[in-house]
């Protein structure tokens, strides 16, 4: 830093303040300090900040389940929120959900001299060990927290399934089916619970759910079932990547979407808008998630006592849901079609 003042012509406290972002200091200034920088080669000795801070400015984040789309859109939007507050990032990702694999993940974080910890759980099981787990640490969950007592900001899966099921019976469905995720995942079982009472409220004879796995292959089985075994004009799927391999099903068997069975999708995912046709989705706000997370997590460090907290999701209606029209119209399904498994 002292190269770096007597290069730029100012003092050790100047080129401190342009490192730390301060305001008072003039563009000009911080100009000369950040081409001193770029000229010397520059780099703040992180160790030495941390010995006068006692904050590494550094945060952790153990995922769970990067593999789906959902939650590696909301990892993205944690480490992108983290870096607008100028931290950096460690990563873990435990082979599995016991104990002690979850604990290695967490220790080889917090070796890093992390000031807080971001966990991105969609599991019962995950949430069970970390609620076991002490740690020293502040940290928040991504996600449903279930019934532990622990900090949270997630998406209001209810509320998600609520008006999925809102806008397929104000479309006068009253055949409908759910196509659920694994029920081990906190999200799946909260859309589920919450669409079979928006359902019983409106006194429509409700349809056994569908469950299954996460992905477009677990899609298209469902969508086959529906066509072997339901008699529905309606579909609300747990994700969007289920409802492509339902629509693939069902448009491989002559079934019109959405004069013929209405499919509405969860996640509003990048690709969901160019499916065909194109899907009417229940939106999650990532975005604000990730943002929220980081906002809580830096509180908490700074002696703040934030709370728990739900983003409220959005209906997005494009072209895969329409009022309901005559029934019966659908082409059977032809001899050999592929056989379904029970989930």
């Amino acid at each position: 830093m002292s190269d770096v003042a007597a290069l730029a012509g100012v003092s050790l406290q100047t080129v401190s303040r342009v490192l730390n972002g301060h305001a008072n200091v003039s563009a000009q200034t911080a100009s000369k300090v950040n081409s001193a920088i770029a000229s010397l080669g520059y780099r703040r000795n992180t160790a030495a900040r941390t010995l006068v801070t006692r904050q590494s400015r550094t945060l952790g984040v153990v995922d769970f389940a990067t593999t789906q789309v959902g939650p590696f859109g909301t990892i993205r939007a944690v480490l992108e929120a983290a870096q607008d507050a100028d931290y950096y990032v460690a990563m873990a990702h435990p082979r599995n959900l016991s104990l002690t694999s979850v604990r290695r993940a967490i220790d080889t974080i917090l070796e890093q001299g992390v000031d807080g910890l971001v966990l991105v759980a969609p599991h019962y099981e995950a949430l069970m060990v970390i609620n076991e787990l002490r740690l020293s640490v502040p940290l928040v969950v991504v996600g449903s927290r279930g019934q532990f007592d622990l900090l949270s900001v997630g998406v209001d899966h209810a509320e998600g399934a609520r008006i999925a099921a809102r806008h397929l019976l104000d479309l006068g469905h009253e055949r409908l089916v759910h196509v659920s995720g694994p029920l081990d995942w906190l999200d799946a079982s909260q859309r589920l619970e919450a669409w079979h009472r928006e359902i019983q409220r409106s006194g429509v004879q409700e349809n056994p759910s569908i469950v299954g796995g996460w992905g477009s292959a677990a899609g298209y089985e469902r969508g086959m079932q529906i066509l072997l075994e339901s008699d529905v004009t309606g579909v609300f799927v747990s994700n969007d990547q289920i409802a492509l391999g339902v629509l693939s099903a069902l448009h491989r068997h002559g079934v019109r979407i959405p004069q013929d069975i209405s499919v509405l999708g969860y996640g509003d995912t990048a690709d969901s808008a160019f499916y065909e046709p194109p899907l009417t989705t229940v939106r999650e706000d990532v975005a604000e998630v990730g943002q929220r997370a980081i906002d809580m997590l830096l509180s908490a460090i700074n002696g703040g006592s934030p709370e728990s907290a739900t983003v409220k999701p959005r209906l997005v209606v494009r072209e895969s849901t329409a009022p309901v029209a005559g029934h019966g119209r659908r082409p059977p399904v032809p001899d050999g079609a592929p056989s379904v498994s029970s989930p």
